[in-house]
């Protein structure tokens, strides 16, 4: 094979190589739509997922936000594959070990705290108390409807003559304005709709939980938090005084097969839209590790120790996604493909120092039998022997290695030309 031949079926090679890799690459980058599951549109991860959806759309990425009834069923429809759904908002420790072998976690986002609103004639600061009445605990597949009837039952709350029925929030709302419950139970921050709707309540009571420090130390996924004497309206000092509450942390969990470069950009959307310091935590608080849920992503883990990637710091999104890719496809094929090339090098220096020295042999061969011989009927053999061997020298392609061999052959060649040329034209016939 020529040199030049084999340079270009290696540069072919090389081409096809780096085509495929393109093409790997290029199925290799991450979708732009994802499937974000949230709860009701009043409630605070509604709130959430509006402000992912407008971060996310400066890179491009799509999120399209389903509501659900709460973090059981977002959960659920995380489990379900044919759901599609890529992305949740759920309450941390609602997840069993299954869990773990499709879903992993990016981390706690918020500190929100249950709401007890109820209509009495006098403050009641124990959960035990609201036995006997009527009592909405959350949206049927929500998770605040099982923390609650796990703490009302706790309490001997749910004993008869209590009710308790399962509303969604604007519908529990509706409920206790309308005098048909007596309590309702809500969750979230105190800057979502359907808190400050209740807050806003005539007649109806917030509960400060005096047991709640002991009902948080039976329950490890509960915690207390504290809304302060007048949060709400200062100059009205609301509430007139400073009110324990329970609280429950939310986190964020996605499809363990996820896209790294959408996990990168879900993490730092959540940094982005959790770090700032509200009632109920402190700046840079959130997004955080809860080893008490699901098992932490092997990115998470990386951002949380190292930060994201050092390209998506420096480049868009998606060109980072693509150059991130790029390394981890394009480099181990570049380790492969450019050992290939140089063993193919080697290949063809071994194959044609043979044929070179296949030549060699052959011309002394020649060289002896014309020593020994010099009959003139001889001539016509040697000769046609003579220009196979330079024949076969003229279309070897010689690499530089080889270059001094190749011109000694040609001049030996050249010289026994010369010696059968004299011979030709010699009239004694053979020497002796």
């Amino acid at each position: 094979m020529h040199h030049r031949k084999l340079l270009r079926l290696i540069l072919a090679i090389f081409a096809s190589i780096m085509a495929l890799a393109a093409l790997l690459i290029y199925h290799a980058l991450p979708p732009s739509h994802l499937v974000l599951m949230a709860g009701a549109p009043t409630t605070t991860y509604a709130d959430f997922a509006a402000r992912y959806q407008e971060q996310l759309r400066r890179h491009r990425v799509t999120l399209e936000i389903r509501s659900t009834g709460g973090s059981l069923a977002n959960l659920e429809a995380m489990r379900d594959p044919s759901k599609g759904a890529d992305i949740a908002l759920t309450v941390t420790g609602l997840t069993t070990e299954g869990d773990a072998k499709r879903l992993a976690s990016l981390g706690g986002i918020a500190r929100g705290a249950l709401w007890i609103f109820y209509r009495a004639d006098k403050p009641i600061d124990r959960i035990a108390d609201l036995h006997g009445m009527r009592i909405s605990t959350g949206a049927p597949g929500s998770a605040i409807n099982a923390y609650v009837r796990a703490v009302l039952a706790q309490a001997g709350a749910l004993k008869e003559p209590s009710m308790a029925v399962q509303l969604p929030e604007l519908d529990a709302i509706a409920a206790i304005t309308g005098g048909k419950i007596d309590v309702m139970f809500l969750a979230g921050l105190p800057d979502s709709q359907a808190i400050r709707r209740a807050l806003s309540l005539s007649g109806v009571r917030l509960m400060n939980v005096s047991q709640a420090g002991a009902i948080a130390l039976r329950d490890q996924t509960l915690s207390t938090v504290v809304l302060p004497r007048g949060y709400i309206d200062l100059s009205a000092d609301l509430p007139p005084a400073d009110v324990t509450m329970l609280s429950v942390s939310s986190s964020l969990i996605v499809r363990r097969d996820l896209h790294p470069a959408l996990q990168y950009l879900m993490l730092e959307v959540a940094k982005n839209t959790h770090r700032e310091p509200d009632v109920f935590q402190r700046y840079g608080e959130f997004p955080a590790p809860q080893p008490r849920d699901l098992p932490l992503s092997p990115y998470a883990e990386r951002f949380y120790r190292d930060g994201r990637p050092f390209l998506f710091d420096y480049l868009p999104f998606w060109v980072a996604a693509f150059a991130d890719r790029a390394v981890w496809i394009g480099v181990p094929m570049l380790a492969i493909l450019l050992p290939a090339m140089q063993l193919a090098e080697t290949g063809f220096l071994w194959l044609t120092g043979r044929r070179l020295r296949k030549c060699i042999h052959e011309l002394r061969m020649l060289e002896r039998e014309i020593h020994l011989n010099r009959a003139v009927s001889r001539l016509a053999d040697y000769e046609r022997r003579l220009e196979a061997i330079d024949q076969s020298v003229r279309e070897l392609s010689v690499p530089e290695g080889l270059m001094s061999k190749a011109f000694e052959l040609r001049g030996t060649i050249d010289y026994v030309k010369r010696d059968l040329s004299r011979m030709a034209n010699s009239s004694d016939g053979p020497r002796p």
